[in-house]
């Protein structure tokens, strides 16, 4: 069941800029938000997956679409999606390999906004080493 991700953008910035009428201050803050959230989404679907729920792992992935898309991470709302569908089918084995990849999506989404807004670095750091 498990997708090719790499057509999808990690990070379109000139997609989220536009949507905050090019204010990069707005954006860092919402982008900011995300990083800060981003450890409880993961594990809350992890425990969701891992308890084969699949009504848990859907509103676990509705959350984690939803602030994806607004950041607009779109490989890890695609992943979600794809983790969200696995559930509903009951294929875990799919879902579990696609957390993975969502993990490794998430990773390269913080290095992305890392590059574009560097004043967030010092915050995303921080997320990695403790969460």
């Amino acid at each position: 069941m498990s997708s090719d991700f790499s057509s999808t953008p990690v990070f379109d910035s000139s997609d989220m800029l536009a949507f905050w009428n090019q204010q990069r201050a707005v954006a860092e803050k919402v982008l900011a938000a995300f990083v800060q959230s981003k450890k409880s989404y993961l594990d809350e679907l992890q425990k969701a997956i891992l308890a084969r729920d699949p009504a848990a792992v859907r509103f676990s992935c509705h959350k984690l679409t939803g602030s994806a898309a607004t950041v607009r991470a779109g490989r890890v709302a695609q992943i979600s999606e794809q983790i969200r569908d696995a559930a509903i089918a009951h294929d875990y084995d799919a879902a579990d390999l696609d957390f993975i990849r969502l993990q490794d999506a998430v990773a390269d989404f913080l290095a992305a906004i890392g590059q574009e807004f560097p004043a967030l670095q010092e915050r995303i750091k921080s997320e990695v080493q403790f969460g």
